[in-house]
């Protein structure tokens, strides 16, 4: 299936796809839930890269984040900005 045959969603660090997959299926559920009704997977996973994806990546390319960072992802920076959002926001 592809959805975005577009997108690149690369990560260099070994089992970061399930994290992603798991971001996806909660998206999924609140997707779901928000629109009452059942959301096919391809249709969540479609609004998951662009509306959280996406805007996370765009935000990093426009901060130039990962210029002090060699060999690491856009999705690298969207995991690890996902994995620490509780801590950047309080900061």
């Amino acid at each position: 299936m592809q959805v975005r045959p577009e997108a690149q969603v690369l990560a260099s660090l070994p089992g970061k796809y399930e994290k992603i997959l798991h971001h996806i299926h909660v998206h999924h559920y609140y997707l779901g839930l928000e629109q009452q009704r059942d959301v096919p997977y391809a249709e969540a996973v479609a609004s998951w890269y662009d509306h959280v994806y996406l805007p996370t990546v765009e935000s990093v390319r426009e901060q130039n984040l990962l210029a002090d960072f060699p060999g690491r992802t856009e999705t690298d920076a969207y995991i690890w900005l996902v994995e620490h959002r509780e801590a950047l926001e309080t900061a």
